[in-house]
């Protein structure tokens, strides 16, 4: 969580998502995702559904790496898409091409 409070945050404050990839996030995303996945499928070969919660850290951390993952979705291309291929630097505004 120490690394995804300060971005959203800060994202959120400048109400731009200059200055990080995110092709960073959709990795990250599909890490927790397969994650998830390997529990649920885990659980499903073991016919037995507590094995989810049988790993409280991995449970943990691909919730919540999927959910701050959405947040940044949702600012890079919902909330603050006109502003992610735009980089300022001092009085100029220099245009990145995507």
């Amino acid at each position: 969580m120490s690394k995804y409070v300060p971005q959203a945050a800060m994202n959120a404050k400048r109400k731009s998502c200059i200055g990080w990839s995110i092709w960073n996030i959709i990795l990250d995303f599909g890490g927790g995702f397969f994650s998830l996945v390997q529990l649920v499928g885990d659980a499903i070969d073991l016919n037995d559904l507590s094995s989810i919660t049988g790993n409280p850290a991995k449970l943990g951390l691909s919730v919540i790496t999927i959910f701050f993952d959405t947040i940044f979705f949702l600012q890079h291309y919902i909330l603050y898409p006109e502003n992610h291929s735009k980089h300022i630097k001092g009085d100029q505004e220099l245009e990145f091409t995507v």
